[in-house]
């Protein structure tokens, strides 16, 4: 695409976070998740770039570093809790996006 180069990278957080969630879909062993999840993650980073920003923050790469902290012990069990922390703020980011969005096409009907 022409415009490809014209575009700012994202920020450093981003593609880290990518890359770490690949390598643990990798490493789960499941050729199946990794199929059907690994084109998402890319439309995953561009939804925080664009819509939560304020995820890309010191407290995000901690709840990482204790995602794979927990691994490391064998913890699955809290490792799953933390990976469902992160993933139910970006579940309530696109509640409330939608929610705004249906309130501002409401707007809209004809009488």
């Amino acid at each position: 695409h022409a415009a490809a180069p014209d575009r700012p990278a994202p920020p450093a957080p981003l593609p880290a976070a990518h890359a770490l969630h690949k390598v643990l879909m990798e490493a789960s062993g499941n050729r199946e998740l990794v199929r059907v999840s690994i084109d998402r993650l890319a439309l995953i980073q561009r939804f925080v770039q664009l819509c939560a920003p304020w995820l890309m923050s010191a407290d995000a790469l901690a709840q990482h570093r204790a995602i794979l902290a927990a691994l490391e012990r064998g913890d699955a069990p809290t490792a799953v809790s933390l990976y469902e922390e992160t993933s139910g703020v970006l579940v309530e980011v696109a509640r409330t996006l939608r929610d705004k969005a249906n309130e501002e096409n409401s707007e809209w009907e004809m009488p």
